[in-house]
């Protein structure tokens, strides 16, 4: 819907509002007439092209259909850690499919000798076992366990394994350690070890450049923001997002319903888990930092439970004992995105909703100053609000 519509739309709501909402979302329309109308903020970021809003609401209901609203076209944001629930959920595929235990550590070797190896040399110390090392990158968004996940699972694994779920616009040939877009198509070996006993060895990969670079489409879209920071200096411009990281918001939002609701998709287009590892994996997406191992993320007011869940509960609401909210947060260049599946056992409701915001006010991309507490956490923790406000009716 354009911004003028729209903006037309909300003088209506307004004009004839009189504190009822409908409890059905069928549309487009009545999603807007929803949310319009109720919270100046939450106004303000939907009716402004500058945020590149998108949003996708699925609610579940007993006819077991998907009936997905689509709220802003779908435009290129960097999605950040969101990809690591998709990465989390091929490791369980691999330990599974492996015979290997969420109790076993990775080692690995320093084949690739390009940014950041701090995963290389934690996992010499057999610390952090595959599952410790799940659970932080889910919970607490662990980046240096998402870079050795990236080398354990491989981008040619994920490639084919996407391609075969029907998910080929889907892209992840990024870890987050700073090499360049070809030496992150190279992995490094590594071994399986159960105590002190290894297991398995497995040998390093090298994704194909030239199938890599087929599998984008330049485009100046993907080139975002009036100025870039490279370093300490900042260059007119903008930064190219190109050959990076791809997951549409259409793909994030079926992703999270595979997993939460993998009856309503065909066996190829699931991830292959069994229920015990889709349970686990549902576990931790509704998990919160205090219920780590590691006692460092006890620690309440460094790690409170909404640190990284904007929905529902992202501006301090307690949820209640029937109400479950499963999600995984993205935070990086200005763009905030979240997946989020909320349930209420109680009340007999459940919906998915996935939302992206751009939170860039200075038009400079890598320097740092973004919006996410001021605009974006209390904007996706009041849309989720007023969609389970009006189930709740």
């Amino acid at each position: 819907m354009k911004r003028s519509n729209l903006t037309f739309l909300l003088f209506l709501i307004v004009l004839s509002f009189n504190g009822n909402c409908q409890n059905s979302i069928e549309n487009e329309n009545d999603f807007y007439q929803l949310i319009l109308g109720k919270d100046t903020l939450v106004d303000h970021v939907l009716l402004n092209d500058d945020y590149r809003v998108q949003i996708r609401y699925t609610d579940i209901d007993e006819t077991n259909s998907l009936n997905t609203i689509a709220i802003g076209e779908q435009l290129y944001f960097f999605p950040a850690s969101t990809v690591k629930l998709i990465v989390a959920a091929f490791v369980l595929e691999i330990v599974q499919t492996k015979d290997l235990k969420l109790s076993d550590y990775i080692v690995f070797n320093q084949d690739v000798n390009c940014g950041n190896s701090l995963f290389v040399t934690n996992s010499k110390k057999k610390e952090v076992s595959i599952g410790e090392m799940l659970e932080e990158m889910l919970i607490v968004s662990d980046n240096n366990h998402y870079n050795a996940f990236f080398h354990f699972v491989t981008p040619g694994y994920m490639k084919e394994r996407l391609d075969e779920m029907g998910l080929s616009d889907v892209k992840i040939f990024r870890s987050f350690t700073g090499c360049n877009e070809i030496e992150h198509l190279k992995t490094n070996s590594y071994s399986v070890y159960r105590n002190d006993s290894l297991i398995t060895s497995f040998a390093g990969s090298q994704f194909d450049v030239d199938e890599f670079k087929s599998k984008y489409t330049y485009s100046e879209e993907k080139r975002i923001g009036a100025y870039n920071m490279q370093g300490k200096d900042i260059f007119p411009g903008p930064y190219n997002f190109n050959h990076n990281l791809e997951l549409p918001l259409d793909d994030l939002h079926a992703i999270l319903l595979r997993i939460y609701q993998p009856r309503l998709f065909t066996e190829s287009q699931c991830f292959k888990l069994n229920e015990v590892s889709l349970s686990y994996l549902k576990k931790q997406l509704e998990a919160y930092p205090s219920q780590l191992r590691n006692n460092k993320f006890k620690d309440g007011n460094k790690y409170p439970d909404q640190l990284y869940k904007y929905a529902i509960i992202g501006e301090g609401k307690v949820l209640t004992d029937s109400l479950t909210l499963g999600s995984k947060l993205g935070l990086s260049y200005g763009f905030v995105t979240e997946t989020a599946y909320v349930i209420d056992q109680k009340h007999d409701i459940e919906f998915a909703l996935s939302i992206s915001i751009y939170c860039n006010k200075n038009k400079t991309v890598n320097d740092g100053i973004y919006e996410y507490e001021s605009i974006a956490r209390p904007v996706i923790s009041r849309i989720s609000n007023m969609l389970y406000l009006n189930r709740l009716k």
